[in-house]
């Protein structure tokens, strides 16, 4: 487990989309949340309200959980918008699609969980972070 940045503050992560029926048991409703119980979720159903959230708010994140396929826009393209807005966040793409594995790699996403995922798998990715939370 990631330890809080400075004392008396939670951890933050987002999960960014999830498509409805098919994010695997539990993922959007409880495993990100057993895995890292101080952190900050923030789940959105589709790219384009993550972004607006971002925008909106002003603020970054450590880790986006993103699934591959999303409505109105790709996890891929979403990824990409992400990187640009918050270089040191990590991608974490959660899915049932082995064959974007390579586009995750090019975007030096820091892991690629295959479905159905459980929260042992959650906790070592974001305990081994491409930029560790500080």
């Amino acid at each position: 487990m990631i330890p809080p940045r400075n004392q008396g503050e939670e951890e933050a992560y987002a999960h960014f989309g999830h498509r409805r029926g098919s994010t695997g048991p539990g993922f959007a409703h409880g495993l990100p949340r057993q895995a890292c119980p101080q952190g900050e979720l923030h789940p959105f159903s589709s790219g384009h309200k993550a972004l607006a959230w971002l925008k909106a708010t002003g603020a970054g994140f450590d880790a986006a959980f993103l699934e591959v396929a999303l409505p109105e826009m790709s996890g891929v393209a979403l990824a990409r918008q992400l990187q640009a807005r918050c270089p040191r966040g990590n991608l974490i793409f959660v899915t049932e699609f082995p064959q974007y594995m390579g586009e995750a790699f090019d975007l030096h996403a820091s892991g690629y969980l295959m479905k159905p995922v459980t929260v042992p798998e959650v906790q070592r990715e974001l305990a081994d972070l491409r930029y560790p939370v500080q």
